[in-house]
């Protein structure tokens, strides 16, 4: 279980991507500008600080950041800190791929006043310097970049509203999640690598919202990402859940709870393996023991999703399949 200041910062990021315009710190441009003036330590974790360190060798670190806890220096374990919130940062990005614009994480850590300050940075500097040391947004989503973050925010979501469209009023759940299945494999082709290169765009949900093919395709992040955003538009339970040490390269799929409160799997990806219809839905709400291709489901995907931290444990970021698959007789 984490503590109580890594939930808060949990609650911080989702309020900060939100776009309602209140302290929406990862998306507008004011919270990443380092030249506007000091926001003072003396706040409360999640709230916003912008200030100055001067470094042993003299040069000045420059940063914006989300205070997440203060201690007393000498009483606190800044590793197992660190790692929480490392893990909560892995935690928030499996759980709100709608936040297509973030990559990567930066943590800060001063001493002020006979207390340890830490904090989540989405942008640091060191004074002097034209180059960012770190920055959250993507290149692509910067001053100077080809894209705005609002502008594309806006633009998934027409696209969430045009796929929730084709479903058919007062459809059931597994209708919706049948409809949305069939929409990102009718639509879209997994990613062709254009000399070798994926582009960023294919990991995230926008790729596959947007209905792509080719060089522009989504791979498995992708499909994956986009379902999700989908069921959470339907308020449909449904969690990300990924694998690296059985696959390679990684990859991606959901879980889904129906109705009758049992969870249940559906790789998007692997049902856009071809052309014919029916497969489609051969990889769609299956169980635990689902034999296909002559393995069962939890062999050929071991949910594995680790915090990726030490000093934190690790947690599959999805409940248990059913061991069998959803059928007709249940709805």
């Amino acid at each position: 279980m984490l503590p109580d200041f890594a939930l808060t910062l949990y609650e911080t990021l989702e309020e900060a991507i939100d776009g309602d315009g209140y302290n929406d710190y990862l998306i507008d441009d004011k919270y990443f500008d380092l030249d506007r003036k000091d926001v003072p330590s003396n706040v409360k974790p999640g709230d916003f600080i912008r200030r100055s360190e001067t470094r042993p060798d003299g040069s000045v670190f420059r940063h914006a950041s989300i205070l997440v806890t203060t201690t007393e220096s000498a009483g606190a374990d800044p590793d197992y800190i660190s790692n929480c919130i490392s893990a909560v940062h892995t935690a928030f990005k499996r759980d709100h791929p709608e936040a297509f614009w973030l990559n990567g994480k930066w943590q800060v850590r001063f001493h002020q006043n006979g207390r340890t300050y830490y904090c989540y940075a989405p942008i640091s500097k060191t004074a002097g310097k034209a180059k960012v040391a770190f920055d959250m947004r993507r290149p692509d989503f910067r001053p100077g970049g080809s894209l705005d973050i609002r502008e594309e925010m806006a633009r998934r979501d027409e696209n969430v509203e045009k796929i929730l469209r084709t479903i058919p009023a007062g459809a059931d759940r597994f209708t919706q999640i049948y409809s949305l299945n069939d929409w990102l494999a009718e639509h879209n082709s997994y990613n062709v690598k254009k000399n070798g290169y994926t582009p960023w765009y294919a990991t995230q949900c926008i790729s596959a919202l947007e209905g792509q093919k080719g060089v522009d395709g989504p791979v498995c992040g992708g499909y994956t990402s986009a379902f999700k955003v989908l069921c959470d538009a339907l308020d449909i339970p449904c969690v990300f859940v990924h694998a690296e040490e059985a696959f390679e390269p990684d990859h991606a799929w959901n879980y889904v709870q129906m109705e009758d409160g049992k969870w249940y799997a559906v790789d998007v990806t692997w049902n856009d393996s071809g052309d014919h219809a029916a497969n489609r839905t051969k990889w769609l709400l299956v169980g635990g023991k689902t034999v296909i291709n002559g393995q069962e489901f939890l062999v050929s995907h071991p949910a594995e999703n680790p915090s990726g931290t030490s000093g934190v444990a690790d947690f599959t970021n999805g409940p248990v399949l059913s061991s069998d698959a959803y059928t007709a007789h249940e709805r």
